[in-house]
């Protein structure tokens, strides 16, 4: 057996037990989510008030909503590849991600998502929408970052929504919309 056949036999080996191994991990400790509607997005859009503590979010306004976001805060990964998933998610780019791990970079973060979705509310609800929109990311986005035997919510499902959740010149139906199809694959 020549040098090369025996590099491509250990080689396969470590991948094998690399992906046998990896695909037993979980979460060690109970996930940090937050249910759709927050802050009463599934009742009404009329307060501007943030009446609850969203998870990651800090420097409150006069409404008490959060004008930044920690989309990291209180979450526990299942391991690295979950945690760099869920950071593309989050912003689109594919940072610390090898070559065979096929990640493709655009433009459209959900971080993105929320600056389009919450211009398009009156100024004084923007805050209210983006801590709603923060935290539907969030649940989406830790769903979907997880290996692909382990999620509920695929990237099929993120095709399939999105352009609906773009398109809809009503945000907070948008928010009410995309919200029941998550929980729905969720509890499925």
């Amino acid at each position: 057996m020549s040098k090369i056949d025996r590099f491509f036999e250990r080689g396969l080996a470590v991948l094998f037990l690399t992906v046998t191994f990896s695909s037993h991990l979980s979460a060690s400790g109970p996930v940090q989510l937050q249910a759709c509607g927050v802050f009463g997005a599934l009742e009404s859009a009329v307060s501007p008030v943030c009446p609850g503590k969203l998870i990651g979010g800090f420097r409150t306004d006069g409404n008490r909503c959060p004008q930044a976001f920690d989309a990291l805060q209180n979450l526990e990964f299942d391991d690295d590849l979950h945690q760099r998933w869920y950071t593309r998610f989050c912003t689109g780019r594919c940072k610390g991600f090898a070559l065979l791990e096929f990640c493709v970079e655009d433009d459209s973060g959900w971080h993105d998502l929320v600056d389009v979705m919450s211009q398009r509310v009156a100024s004084h609800e923007r805050s209210r929408v983006r801590a709603e929109l923060w935290a539907l990311g969030r649940m989406i986005g830790f769903e979907w970052a997880k290996r692909n035997h382990l999620r509920k919510i695929s990237t099929d499902d993120l095709r399939a929504w999105y352009p609906k959740f773009r398109a809809d010149s009503d945000t907070w139906r948008a928010i009410r919309q995309l919200c029941s199809s998550a929980e729905r694959k969720l509890s499925s």
